[in-house]
């Protein structure tokens, strides 16, 4: 592939695209809009660049650590409900006394089992 470049003197430098540096900076120094006159004028995310320019008021860590122990609370919180409903429809299931505390699958297994066996007739038990 050619390029036409032209032989410039120093005052006359082109790039590839035929345009002059001086003119590039100029159109860049447009497009990036006037200068932000202090740093309670910096947007909150930056448009474009390197994020990690940006900095925030807290480490990183921190708040992803937060994020975590809350996290870690609602899982918590969800597996006590579980098994607190779990352990209610163990009371409600027959069970002998001196069986063991039925696992949580055995325990769903068990009660979907008690339950088709108290919709269905007698005779689809037998066929089925």
């Amino acid at each position: 592939m050619y390029f036409n470049v032209k032989k410039t003197t120093h005052f006359q430098s082109e790039t590839r695209s035929g345009i002059h540096p001086k003119a590039q900076q100029d159109v860049l120094r447009q497009a990036a809009g006037p200068p932000l006159s202090s740093s309670a004028d910096l947007p909150h995310k930056p448009p474009f660049g390197n994020i990690k320019t940006f900095k925030s008021s807290r480490p990183r860590g921190e708040a992803r650590g937060r994020r975590r122990v809350k996290a870690n609370d609602r899982e918590r919180h969800r597996m006590h409900n579980l098994n607190s409903a779990l352990d209610a429809l163990r009371t409600i299931l027959p069970a002998l006394p001196d069986d063991a505390k039925m696992t949580k699958i055995e325990t769903l297994r068990f009660a979907r089992n008690y339950i088709w066996l108290h919709h269905h007739p007698p005779e689809e038990q037998r066929s089925g």
